[in-house]
């Protein structure tokens, strides 16, 4: 049987730094590292909003497609399409095409809520917005559409409206990472959904170039800092502040910063007199996570942001505090500590990262666990399982 022939849609990888086109990168990294294993088993068709724009070398036998070749192609157009889609504006280009429906959807994450956002709140369309929320989920999309145009911050809109309903309907197949997200993804009776997991590129996985002074001192944090990470995609920013109090009550010297910019964290600390000790702007993108001793995940439902921060804190040796039900309950001692989602959750996630700050992080024994996990479940061959059979299951519906 020759090797099936696939369209594979995918926004172009992020510069590392570029404030603008954070958020993507992790779907793009991981993309990286699937590429050359998929295609030893498929011919591929890569098609980019901007061939140009392409920061890595593309593996031999995959051809880079932009939109007016994929347009004037009928042979093109007519192969089985595959989306990877992530909760970032640099995916509005696979968006738009996954609408028109037929193919494989990769959801990277699992809420595509702040994409949508971007092209409509963003664009200043308010009555898009409303009527993405209102079809997504009805009366009680319609209820949090109204809370966001009257300015309100409504925490967990990206877990109630992952705005993925329609895409979903029209789909041929779906992909996610891990079973916490397949438990929570609505899809049709009869829509074949494949397990995956994140790629992630074991020449990669070594230790940041940015040692950890110098990413504190880049920071402007002390040395001897206890130092939470949370993702700036996912963050509850009350939360996130929250904990940091109670673990303050602990650890006087503790710092919470995110792994990207996250206005809303920055208002909130601001709001509670600790932006001195917190850090949530651009400078976070290349300093976060190597300044960090410990990550919190406060994404109790697994809606992708976390998970991709958690896996590039594996592979720097970082141990993770989070929720039972979230994408760090995955992990097991002595790489995760994880608390019920519970009203006194703040105190709980306190306690357990205090008692990770305690253990030795960095080039011991958890850093060397956390890379063992990396190689064994999140392997770019283990990745590609999940593409190759849902392709296959595509191709014979």
């Amino acid at each position: 049987m020759s090797a099936p022939e696939i369209l594979l849609a995918a926004p172009p990888p992020a510069a590392l730094d570029d404030p603008a086109r954070f958020g993507a990168a992790p779907a793009a990294t991981s993309l990286a590292a699937l590429l050359p294993v998929l295609a030893q088993d498929m011919r591929i068709r890569l098609l980019v909003a901007s061939p140009e724009s392409m920061a890595w070398p593309v593996p031999p036998g995959i051809d880079v497609v932009g939109p007016d070749a994929f347009a004037a192609s009928a042979a093109l157009r007519a192969l089985p399409r595959v989306f990877e889609l992530g909760d970032h504006p640099a995916h509005r280009f696979v968006l738009d095409l996954a609408r028109g429906g037929g193919g494989l959807l990769v959801l990277n994450d699992l809420s595509l809520h702040g994409l949508v956002e971007a092209e409509t709140l963003g664009a200043g369309d308010g009555a898009a917005y409303a009527a993405a929320c209102t079809a997504e989920a009805g009366p009680a999309g319609t209820a949090i559409a109204r809370a966001r145009l009257r300015g309100l911050d409504v925490v967990l809109r990206r877990s109630v409206l992952p705005m993925t309903a329609a895409l979903l309907s029209r789909a041929r197949g779906a992909v996610v990472h891990g079973a916490a997200a397949a438990a929570r993804l609505r899809v049709r009776p009869g829509l074949d959904v494949q397990v995956g997991c994140r790629a992630v590129d074991p020449s990669g996985s070594a230790p940041s170039q940015v040692s950890r002074i110098a990413a504190r001192s880049a920071l402007g944090l002390p040395g001897n800092a206890a130092v939470l990470l949370v993702a700036a995609g996912s963050a509850d920013p009350m939360g996130a502040i929250s904990v940091l109090r109670a673990l303050r009550q602990r650890h006087p010297n503790a710092c919470l910063v995110s792994d990207g910019p996250c206005p809303a964290l920055a208002r909130q600390a601001e709001m509670r007199g600790c932006d001195d000790v917190v850090r949530a702007g651009a400078e976070t993108i290349r300093h976060g996570l190597p300044a960090a001793d410990v990550v919190l995940d406060l994404d109790p439902f697994s809606t992708g942001a976390a998970s991709a921060l958690i896996d590039a804190s594996l592979a720097a040796g970082l141990p993770v505090v989070g929720y039972r039900h979230g994408p760090a309950a995955m992990l097991s001692r002595p790489l995760a500590l994880c608390v019920p989602y519970a009203e006194n959750a703040a105190a709980q996630l306190a306690a357990a990262a205090s008692e990770l700050l305690g253990m030795a992080t960095r080039g011991g024994f958890i850093a060397s666990e956390a890379r063992s996990y990396l190689r064994q479940n999140r392997s770019p061959e283990r990745a590609a399982l999940a593409y190759l059979r849902g392709v296959h299951a595509m191709r014979l519906h």
